[in-house]
């Protein structure tokens, strides 16, 4: 037999039914509870009927009132809170996330203070609140919204999940429902900031800079623009980092602050910034040394005649071809001086050809290219990994 939905009860009952289930109902007085005596799943009592399970509180309800609940809604304990009773007269149809209406209703508005001569003001909420200011009341035990529990029992509706409540009048704790719409973050927001709400600048908690501080660093660096460094002196001066201050020059932070609200700040002399040009291993984003620099030189230098040499090389130190060009070209890096002394270690990468001209050994480079991505280490140290690194380039390479 196909299983029926548990909240569908077809009306009347055979007799047998009935008297097997007043049978598992412990009858009391008319305003006491009637315990369900029967088995029960999670605090509700069940009942077995014609091969399916229903609720016995709802089969109760039925059979006193011929009522049942509609789509959406259950049958509910307002007066008693007890899940196991089955008096009728405890019972109420209601909404499973609101409770009965009238109950919440009277509930709600013991908490609201309102001047009926003037019904278009604030309702004031003087019960719980979020510590954001926001009304709440518990309802069926769980804490909601005020506003949307009032935007419920005013319109006769429930507002969008999708949606949030915002407040014409800009007050939190209002509860009337003529000051509340419907609305989108994002216009929460503009109201927000058409109210002047936002807590932005030296209101923040975390601002560790002054209006009078970002002022001066712009200026600063408009007024010094051709000189290199400026940007790092004043990172240095200020204790911050090289990217914050690039974003307060360029107004991507700090965009409410105006200069022309500031007249009287001066522009700091370079006297007191720090502005040492970082180059090279001093640059915090260098992802080489100067002594890689000058094997990858010297490599090129050797194998200049052979053809891919820079995309070799490239593969070699883990760098991009464009950029492995620029470098053995000598149009970055420029301050690193050519000298080749000590390098004599990196013969084991060339092999001689039939004219006497030096080419690249292709095992030893792969085994270099593998060492460096797993070991990270520089070229002297790959002399003593070569046997196992070439053994290992030869299997790759077949």
């Amino acid at each position: 037999m196909k299983r029926q939905n548990r909240q569908t009860i077809t009306l009347p009952l055979n007799p047998r039914d009935e008297a097997r289930f007043h049978s598992k109902i412990d009858r009391h007085g008319p305003d006491e509870c009637w315990p369900w005596l029967a088995g029960a799943q999670s605090g509700h009592p069940r009942f077995k009927l014609r091969g399916a399970t229903v609720f016995a509180h709802v089969l109760a309800y039925a059979l006193a009132t011929g009522e049942q609940p509609g789509p959406g809604q259950a049958v509910l304990h307002p007066k008693c809170k007890n899940k196991s009773c089955c008096n009728p007269a405890h019972l109420a149809i209601g909404l499973p996330c609101l409770g009965t209406e009238e109950n919440l209703a009277e509930r709600f508005f013991k908490h609201v203070i309102w001047d009926e001569n003037h019904p278009k003001h604030c309702w004031e909420w003087k019960g719980t609140k979020s510590h954001q200011g926001y009304p709440k009341i518990k309802v069926n035990g769980r804490p909601t919204l005020a506003s949307h529990v009032i935007f419920f029992l005013i319109w006769g509706w429930w507002p969008n999940r999708s949606l949030g409540m915002l407040h014409k009048c800009n007050n939190p704790g209002c509860v009337n429902p003529f000051h509340l719409r419907e609305g989108t973050q994002r216009e929460n927001c503009e109201d927000r900031d058409a109210a002047g709400h936002t807590t932005h600048g030296k209101k923040c908690h975390t601002a560790k800079r002054t209006p009078e501080e970002v002022v001066c660093i712009r200026r600063t660096a408009r007024q010094h623009q051709g000189v290199a460094g400026i940007n790092i002196g004043l990172a240095r001066f200020y204790r911050m980092t090289h990217s914050a201050v690039a974003s307060i020059v360029r107004c991507k932070s700090w965009k409410r602050v105006r200069d022309e609200d500031f007249p009287d700040v001066q522009p700091m002399p370079l006297e007191k910034l720090d502005i040492r040009e970082l180059k090279g291993e001093r640059c915090p984003k260098a992802k080489l040394t100067e002594r890689q620099v000058q094997e990858m030189r010297y490599l090129h230098d050797k194998c200049r005649r052979e053809r891919g040499t820079p995309k070799i090389i490239a593969r070699l130190f883990s760098m991009g071809t464009p950029m492995t060009g620029r470098i053995v070209s000598r149009r970055a890096w420029t301050h690193v001086q050519n000298d080749f002394a000590g390098l004599e270690y990196l013969h084991d990468y060339f092999l001689k050809d039939e004219r006497g001209d030096p080419i690249f050994n292709k095992i030893s480079l792969e085994a270099g290219a593998v060492g460096r991505k797993l070991l990270r280490e520089p070229l002297p140290a790959l002399r003593h990994q070569a046997p196992s690194l070439r053994k290992a380039a030869e299997r790759a390479m077949h």
